[in-house]
């Protein structure tokens, strides 16, 4: 088990991460999404045990994550910085790998060479910046751990790579079914083979649940811009688009009865988000999320659309 709990993490004045929490209590593909500063690094550099928490936890089963020997051997990052003897070929570095280390698989490891088509002899220091990122994870992917973090696996890898990559990471969860972290800023890439996703940004965990509930978080109303316009008071709207007369507004997904009827009696159009589209609002930072106060808020708009009417 991973578990965050109110994680914070503090450099100088800037709050990297910001009362984060989560559990991973069962096997399984997350995804870690999240745009450029969002905290991503900082967590994998948590989880890793490289930084100790200003405030909050960082647990693996029983253990504090940081400087721990036991998480330390339960966990792997693959990563670009996974170490290797530039004087060996690549077949070289993994038989070195193996004579030391007892969960290394070096059987496991010639497969996913094979399947990315890398040449055993070959050297790390010829090879281009997709084909050592393609070698990183034949090397990560054939240690035996029971959490694999995963920072950018697809990074300058070319499309027909990044599929091989997803096929080749589904599969093995199949039959190594442990705990994955891929962290991207590209959700639609992994959307279909992850069962949990933690977003972030700004340090925060603004979601963190199974992927398929991120579709329908939000719903597109579209219509006469007259009628969209009645349905925007005291609601956050976090975009909006016009035509003519004709407008869409993106908003949430927790209508409350009054406004149901209100969408009804109008002929509004009504269209629930993808998980793609509810990811990317939630990841941008210029719109500011709602805190959750779901039931108070839909009978304050009922108030408002009653007073209206």
């Amino acid at each position: 088990m991973l578990k965050a709990e109110n994680l914070t993490i503090k450099f100088g004045k800037k709050t990297a991460l910001d009362n984060v929490s989560f559990v991973l209590s069962s096997p399984g593909i997350v995804g870690l999404v999240g745009n450029n500063g969002a905290g991503k690094t900082t967590l994998i550099n948590t989880i890793m045990g490289y930084y100790k928490p200003t405030s909050g936890r960082m647990m693996y089963n029983k253990y504090n994550t940081f400087n721990n020997v036991v998480s330390s051997n339960s966990i792997i990052i693959i990563d670009e910085k996974l170490g290797h003897d530039y004087m060996l070929s690549l077949e070289g570095n993994a038989k070195k790998i193996a004579s030391v280390r007892t969960d290394f698989q070096i059987n496991r490891f010639y497969e996913y060479m094979e399947i990315y088509g890398l040449s055993k002899k070959q050297y790390y220091t010829r090879l281009s910046k997709g084909m050592k990122n393609q070698f990183n994870i034949c090397i990560g992917l054939a240690f035996d751990k029971e959490i694999y973090v995963l920072d950018e696996p697809v990074s300058g890898l070319d499309e027909s790579a990044r599929d091989k990559f997803y096929a080749m990471l589904n599969r093995e969860f199949c039959r190594n079914p442990k705990t994955y972290i891929v962290s991207t800023h590209l959700f639609a890439e992994i959307q279909n083979i992850t069962s949990d996703v933690i977003i972030l940004r700004d340090g925060k965990c603004v979601y963190f649940g199974a992927t398929d509930d991120l579709a329908g978080r939000f719903i597109t109303v579209g219509g006469a811009s007259a009628c969209v316009d009645g349905l925007c008071s005291g609601r956050n709207v976090y975009n909006r688009e016009s035509i003519m007369n004709i407008t869409s507004i993106l908003i949430d997904n927790n209508l409350s009865r009054l406004e149901k009827k209100y969408i009804e009696e109008n002929a509004l159009i009504v269209m629930p988000s993808t998980a793609n589209e509810s990811c990317k609002v939630l990841c941008n930072n210029d719109i500011e999320m709602p805190k959750k106060a779901e039931e108070k808020e839909n009978t304050e708009r009922d108030d408002i659309m009653s007073t209206e009417e």
